[in-house]
């Protein structure tokens, strides 16, 4: 059956019509994923920022305590190595209380990271170095963490308490505690370095003070490298 003029016009208007509808329809939707997209990057731009803020934050405090650490590190070698004739009193009482009294107390700045870990945001972060690196940054810390810990427990169980049982802490302590006056009387008395208890607590403190290091050593690394990708990828979008 042969179809009529009109039918064949209103058959045209229709598929017309449709795929006017279907054309708007198809930029409605690719105008609105283009929002979201920049609305998303956009996001994503500021994160960065905020992670680039709080890794230089952690960077400064990750090499003020690799500072300390090594600090740390040089006094208790001249306190198991140099022989007590040797020692000037101000020096032995500069290194007593560096190597012996010690402790770390490095905190990572990443708040930012771990806002972005527990809500699900990391999937805003699109450039895969930057996600690689902030990765390994999170796992060197971790390291960095329990090594800290355990050297805060051993200073606590062996340093501390055999401090206090077998030395006079009023002239270590005075500065400390204000109370220079009071105590100004009273002469340090350092003998205890050439003691064996206190050595062997002191070559144990000295091992994992190197070892917290060179964890420090590895978190500053990761933590520089998560800086340099983000830095990287903020320079694409400027």
């Amino acid at each position: 059956m042969e179809t009529s003029p009109r039918v064949r016009k209103l058959m045209a208007r229709l598929l017309a019509e449709f795929g006017v509808v279907v054309l708007g329809v198809t930029i409605a939707l690719w105008a609105d994923g283009r929002v979201a997209e920049r609305r998303d990057r956009t996001i994503e731009t500021a994160r960065l920022r905020a992670l680039q803020d709080n890794l230089t934050e952690s960077l400064s405090a990750l090499r003020s305590a690799r500072e300390e650490a090594e600090g740390a590190i040089a006094a208790l070698r001249l306190l198991v190595t140099r022989p007590r004739a040797e020692w000037d009193p101000g020096e032995l009482q500069d290194a007593v209380l560096y190597g012996a009294f010690y402790g770390p107390l490095f905190s990572p700045e990443i708040s930012v990271y771990e806002d972005l870990k527990n809500s699900g945001e990391l999937a805003l972060l699109t450039d895969p170095e930057v996600r690689r690196t902030l990765s390994s940054m999170e796992s060197r810390l971790d390291r960095a963490m329990a090594s800290q810990a355990d050297l805060s427990i051993v200073q606590q169980l062996n340093l501390d308490t055999y401090l206090m049982d077998r030395t006079d802490l009023r002239p270590v302590m005075r500065e400390w505690l204000g109370l220079e006056e009071a105590l100004g009387h009273v002469a340090p008395d350092f003998g205890f370095v050439t003691e064996r208890e206190f050595i062997n607590r002191a070559l144990f403190k000295l091992d994992l003070i190197r070892h917290l290091d060179s964890q420090f050593a590895e978190a500053e690394h990761a933590l520089v490298a998560a800086e340099e990708a983000i830095r990287g990828e903020l320079a694409t979008r400027s």
